[in-house]
């Protein structure tokens, strides 16, 4: 009979059998994995008798493997696929592979290459309607793919900063091997959570009639109930889990133009110290308002211009506001537009045609509201971050093309050199 020992994984829902020699590696092991399961070796970690094989060039004998032991394989930035997908892989393994199938339509995921190898930059899928979910084994399992990816999509990085602040910070780093790395201990702490959840409950298992027993599985009954509510949101709701964006118009106050914030939940209109000094009103700065504000925060009031015209769609009003000051105040508010001003001005927020209606006398001003790309970043937006990427991109590929024509040059020397 042939010496083998059998790698389960993490799972438990499949188990392969691999040939067995005292010699045979950690490297050789993997090896044959990544032939099984589809699975790249760089992405797989073997784990015998609870203890993570970390040395790849360690051999079965050095490491107390015998034969017919069992060892375990976690999935290292992988995400894993249901069981019955994988049978379904199993059967389908000696057929050919079915043409990418892509109901929702996105464009490029269809024409990528069936590799885990480096795609090129210009071959990832650009869509407005792209998810994580959509995303395929190739670009999930390769981390230089899934960076560029998600940078060419910049609505999949504002949900990760949203959603995962630090993978999208390792993501926006020019390191590759700091998204790995995260990737990798993301899965090593879901892996020590299982582990520990299924302590927990073995020991609360032994014990079930202990009121500390009996309150900590309350506690866990409750937390799952609250996490299948939180799947369920995810499922049928999942604008509920992204950045909303606030509510900017372009207007101009004497002559200066400005993004005004809407804020109907502020009592009066506002604006910065340095945004004052930019339009020119300091001037009618009425100091006699001085004081403090409170609410959410507090900021200390410099006074009150008690007329100034602004330019709305191109009709003027006229609007009074007070001014705080920069040190206390929101860097990046440099106008609110208050419900003073909006109740005055008979103001309509009109979510669906993404306006706002706003009347002088009998006439009715409609600004659109500013889009996504026409707001700074400080402001929630993506304006000037594209561009940046992109010229990020191109120096990239330059310095690549730089390098390769560097090679090919001590390449052609090397040749002249073993000529003469």
């Amino acid at each position: 009979m042939a010496s083998t020992i059998t790698v389960i994984t993490d799972d438990g829902s499949r188990s392969v059998q691999v040939p067995f020699g005292p010699e045979m590696t950690v490297e050789m092991i993997k090896a044959v994995l990544e032939n099984e399961l589809q699975v790249p070796t760089a992405n797989l970690m073997l784990l015998h008798n609870n203890t993570m094989l970390l040395d790849n060039n360690a051999t079965c004998q050095s490491l107390g493997i015998n034969n017919g032991d069992m060892v375990k394989v976690m999935f290292i930035g992988v995400r894993q696929q249901p069981q019955q997908q994988q049978q379904q892989q199993q059967q389908q393994m000696f057929q050919a592979p079915p043409a990418p199938q892509n109901s929702r339509g996105i464009q490029g995921l269809g024409n990528l290459p069936q590799t885990y190898a480096e795609i090129k930059y210009e071959d990832l899928p650009i869509d407005p309607g792209l998810t994580f979910q959509d995303l395929p084994p190739q670009i999930m399992n390769n981390p230089s793919n899934l960076r560029n990816v998600v940078l060419k999509n910049q609505h999949l990085l504002r949900q990760l900063q949203h959603m995962n602040p630090k993978m999208a910070e390792a993501i926006q780093s020019d390191n590759v091997a700091a998204l790995r790395q995260y990737q990798m201990e993301q899965q090593m702490n879901q892996y020590m959570g299982r582990r520990n959840e299924y302590l927990e409950i073995q020991r609360l298992n032994n014990d079930p009639t202990n009121p500390e027993a009996q309150r900590a599985i309350m506690e866990r009954i409750r937390n799952e109930q609250v996490e299948q509510n939180r799947q369920l949101a995810m499922e049928h709701s999942p604008e509920s889990f992204t950045r909303v964006l606030m509510l900017y118009v372009p207007l101009r106050v004497q002559n200066t133009e400005i993004q005004a914030f809407i804020d109907s939940g502020a009592q009066t209109t506002i604006m910065s110290e340095s945004c004052a000094k930019k339009c020119g009103v300091m001037r009618l700065l009425d100091t006699r308002f001085a004081g403090q504000a409170v609410g959410v925060g507090t900021a200390k009031i410099l006074g009150k211009v008690h007329l100034a015209q602004i330019n709305f769609g191109g009709t003027f009003f006229q609007c009074s506001f007070t001014v705080l000051e920069d040190a206390t105040g929101d860097k990046n508010m440099e106008f609110l537009l208050g419900l003073d001003m909006l109740k005055r001005y008979q103001a309509s927020i009109d979510l669906k045609s993404n306006q706002l209606h706003m009347w002088a006398g009998d006439n009715c001003v409609s600004v659109p509201f500013l889009s996504e790309g026409e707001l700074p970043e400080s402001k929630g937006g993506t304006k000037g971050l594209s561009q940046a990427m992109s010229d990020s991109t191109n120096n990239n590929n330059n310095n690549n093309n730089n390098n390769n024509n560097n090679n090919a040059m001590d390449t052609s020397d090397d040749k002249k050199s073993s000529s003469t």
